[in-house]
């Protein structure tokens, strides 16, 4: 159950058709989304593409997933490359494949539900 002002991280891949969990944090309220990702991305095993929005654009990130996943990320400041790892970045992405991280985001709208006495999981 979450309570109070935590804030939940899910680390999420597609893989071979399927969305999988594969790393998840917790932190507090106003907890930044690199040091959560970071975090739930420590626990994750390589393989598949990392979906994430642009709030997840950052060095920390790029560091725990280079070599583990191919990075689906939201580029901030319109896509501009100023960090070559971007590149590869941009190069990867696809609109119809990061929208399944909508799938995470309902599961967490479930959980969140569920802590104020709702209908969650």
């Amino acid at each position: 159950m979450v309570q109070g002002h935590a804030r939940l991280c899910l680390a999420q891949r597609f893989q071979k058709e399927k969305l999988l969990p594969v790393g998840m944090s917790v932190g507090e309220g106003y907890a930044p989304d690199p040091l959560l990702g970071a975090k739930a991305l420590s626990a994750a095993n390589p393989g598949g593409l990392l979906l994430a929005d642009a709030g997840f654009d950052s060095g920390k990130i790029y560091e725990k997933a280079e070599g583990k996943f191919t990075q689906m990320i939201q580029l901030k400041g319109g896509g501009k490359v100023r960090d070559e790892r971007r590149r590869e970045t941009l190069r990867a992405f696809r609109l119809d494949l990061y929208r399944l991280r909508a799938v995470g985001e309902g599961v967490f709208g479930t959980l969140k539900r569920g802590s104020k006495g709702g209908s969650g999981i």
